[in-house]
């Protein structure tokens, strides 16, 4: 519970179906939210629904992802063969294989107001992580908050690492 209770006012949760939702909803404090954002409209509609059923208000959901700069790109939601990807749904450059929805892409530090502190920012983003860190280098030297990141087989958590000394050098990220 401790990164949700500093000092800092917000928690950034990306590309789940909601299931912890409720629980991070409580270890906030008073005024303190959770933005969540997931472009897939299945995850939508289920992260939506645990929302309703535990009677969570403090949780701000979007139907967007996050990315670099604004835009909107394909997000691969099903295999060729017609399998739901559900949380391994991504963004992908054009729909080779498998069936695409066109989504919005939105920066982090756009949607964060610049007087909102964010104490953890997760990103489980299917090898999109360095792109939507690129779009929150406010965030990132506003507070900078603990980031937890999922990365691919094929990822090398360094280079995130180094993307985020990039971004915000006084915060001295190390990989952990």
């Amino acid at each position: 519970h401790y990164p949700l209770r500093r000092q800092r006012q917000m928690c950034i949760r990306d590309r789940f179906v909601g299931d912890f939702l409720p629980f991070m909803s409580r270890t906030l404090k008073r005024g303190a939210y959770v933005h969540s954002f997931e472009p897939n409209p299945t995850g939508f509609a289920a992260a939506s629904m645990t929302l309703a059923l535990n009677d969570v208000r403090n949780v701000k959901l979007s139907p967007v992802a996050v990315g670099k700069e604004a835009a909107v790109l394909p997000l691969l939601i099903s295999t060729a063969e017609g399998k739901e990807m559900g949380g391994s749904s991504k963004i992908v450059e054009e729909a080779k294989e498998g069936r695409t929805i066109d989504v919005d892409i939105v920066r982090i530090d756009d949607l964060v107001p610049d007087s909102r502190k964010v104490s953890v920012l997760q990103l489980d983003i299917e090898g999109h992580e360095g792109l939507a860190l690129e779009g929150a280098p406010q965030t990132l030297a506003n507070g900078h908050p603990l980031v937890v990141l999922e990365t691919l087989a094929a990822q090398d958590p360094r280079e995130i690492e180094a993307k985020l000394r990039e971004l915000c050098p006084a915060a001295e990220y190390t990989l952990m």
